[in-house]
């Protein structure tokens, strides 16, 4: 029945039915729920986020070890310890940071990778203008947010790793360019090593990811609801009786 409730709530959102009859204030963070459950996609608090993103590095990295990658997920001490406690940009020391939600030894040409996962919303106010103009200006956006923050891409290139940003679009699930590029040569890499073709390895992939994806918004959605007896009052009538 649950699964059924992440359903009824995916399809409306794919098909921009209101799932609330009103806005209201989200019981977690106090800002504002829409009628379309947006807000749930981006709200910092209760975990949400968090879970959603590790659920789609830990698909990654399942995949990555089918293709006999030899992923290390959240890999520590790939920047060298600085004693002298010196300070990087005024903010942080890079020793203790975690640059890769992916470390792969051996990646394209035998070369490292590290790949950091990042699931942005081109439906955020700040965003919405240029989503309308090209819908994946979010996703690059995010990309080159990701890539100069603390100067990661540099860093890791110093050290002879190559800095992937996976960016997805919570709304859509339109991954950016570079994570696009990065499947087809992960599914060429299953592929190779006893997988399906490349063309079917990659839809079964893209299907995984975009499962994930809608599971997880669906699921903030309904944590929101649960917690609120306004909320739950204002639900489309299929869903409450669903949920009740």
């Amino acid at each position: 029945e649950l699964q059924a409730n992440f359903c009824r709530v995916g399809f409306q959102r794919r098909l921009r039915m209101p799932i609330f009859d009103a806005e209201f204030f989200c019981p977690l963070c106090d800002d504002v729920m829409d009628v379309y459950g947006d807000h749930a996609l981006i709200c910092p608090c209760g975990g949400d986020r968090t879970k959603r993103h590790n659920l789609l590095r830990n698909c990654c990295a399942r995949t990555c070890s089918i293709s006999a990658l030899r992923p290390e997920v959240e890999k520590a001490g790939l920047f060298a310890e600085r004693m002298d406690g010196e300070k990087l940009d005024g903010e942080t020391l890079q020793d203790g940071r975690r640059p890769a939600d992916v470390f792969l030894p051996h990646w394209d040409l035998g070369g490292m990778a590290a790949l950091g996962f990042a699931v942005t919303s081109g439906l955020r106010n700040d965003v919405l203008r240029d989503s309308i103009v090209s819908s994946s200006s979010a996703t690059s956006a995010y990309e080159e947010k990701e890539k100069t923050y603390l100067n990661t891409e540099a860093s890791l290139r110093d050290l002879g790793i190559k800095f992937i940003p996976l960016v997805v679009d919570a709304h859509s699930g339109r991954w950016d360019p570079t994570a696009r590029v990065f499947w087809r040569m992960l599914c060429k890499h299953m592929m190779v090593n006893g997988g399906d073709d490349e063309q079917t390895s990659r839809f079964q992939l893209m299907q995984q990811l975009d499962l994930i994806l809608q599971r997880e918004n669906a699921r903030a959605i309904l944590r929101r609801t649960c917690s609120s007896t306004a909320a739950f009052e204002m639900l489309s009538p299929s869903i409450a009786e669903a949920i009740a």
